[in-house]
């Protein structure tokens, strides 16, 4: 009897496992172009080198464009997701001449942004990671 009692809860374990998984959280490689559209998100951190001190990064997502703002220009172009990478087209800038940190945040974002990263939404929370990491939240 004894015997049958841990099958019967190894059985039951085997069975729940994969469901207990799945209500485990968000499917990140789920994320989509209408999941992003119509929001904005503002970074809590870019890793590895920081975010510049009073500055702030924001992207918004618009009808298939992105605008992207590191605290100096202002950076475009279309996007898509797709199997959990973002897909950014060339992107254009304002050409606002800043300090030297500002323009080098501003040129990390375009890099990071043209280099298909890949793309995880939690929530209300977007990192977007290929040589650097950027986690932004929903404004």
């Amino acid at each position: 009897m004894h015997t049958r009692r841990l099958s019967t809860l190894a059985l039951a374990a085997a069975l729940l496992t994969p469901l207990v998984a799945a209500c485990g959280g968000d499917d990140d490689s789920s994320v989509t172009t209408d999941d992003l559209d119509g929001r904005t998100f503002v970074a809590t951190s870019f890793e590895p080198d920081g975010i510049v001190e009073g500055s702030e990064i924001t992207i918004d997502f618009a009808g298939g464009g992105l605008s992207a703002n590191a605290g100096c220009n202002v950076q475009n172009g279309g996007y898509s997701v797709d199997d959990g990478n973002l897909q950014v087209d060339t992107m254009t800038s304002t050409m606002m001449a800043c300090d030297d940190a500002l323009m080098a945040q501003d040129d990390r974002i375009v890099v990071l942004l043209s280099s298909s990263p890949s793309v995880t939404l939690d929530g209300d929370t977007l990192t977007i990671q290929g040589d650097s990491t950027l986690v932004l939240t929903e404004r």
